[in-house]
């Protein structure tokens, strides 16, 4: 998959830099207990140590502790699917 997205953003000329997908970053996530990245069965907020580390980086709290949204919804394609589709 990262080899078609790097094709794909190099033909203009972006390059895609995807840190938690690093084999250094999986392995160091690896090592940390489940217990210190989702707080219960209840927290909807999860991967707490993620969050601290962006904003020990500056990402400002309302940023670094907002809810995952799933990418379809929140960039809006989901939407743009079933539009489509009601006019297919």
């Amino acid at each position: 998959m990262m080899v078609a997205i790097n094709a794909v953003t190099a033909e203009f000329g972006v390059t895609m830099i995807q840190p938690f997908l690093l084999p250094n970053f999986i392995e160091y996530a690896k090592k940390i207990p489940v217990s210190e990245k989702i707080h219960g069965p209840d927290d909807m907020q999860r991967k707490h140590p993620i969050r601290e580390l962006a904003m020990d980086y500056g990402i400002p709290e309302v940023a670094a502790k907002k809810q995952k949204k799933a990418l379809q919804y929140g960039s809006k394609i989901h939407k743009s699917l079933l539009k489509s589709r009601k006019t297919s």
